[in-house]
């Protein structure tokens, strides 16, 4: 999957002034539960329905990776220092 389908699937747009090389570059996405992204939703219901919207992105060793948080809950993960 290119990082311009990721990122149109997450936000529902593409950010302007990105490089046609990275938007063209190989990305990753962990989406397992098959959540809908914006594009599918509309811009009203974002904020009510578990979407990719809500999701995280690593960039690691030049490739993006892109997780959907909707499936987590605070026992997967791990407190570290002060709160």
């Amino acid at each position: 999957m290119r990082l311009r389908d990721v990122l149109q699937k997450r936000m529902g747009w593409v950010p302007p002034g990105m490089d046609e090389s990275t938007l063209n570059s190989e990305a990753f996405l962990y989406n397992p539960d098959n959540l809908p992204g914006v594009h599918e939703l509309g811009a009203k219901t974002v904020m009510t329905k578990d979407s990719l919207w809500r999701s995280h992105v690593l960039v690691i060793d030049g490739y993006h990776y892109t997780i959907a948080l909707s499936g987590f809950t605070d026992s997967d993960f791990e407190h570290v220092g002060e709160a």
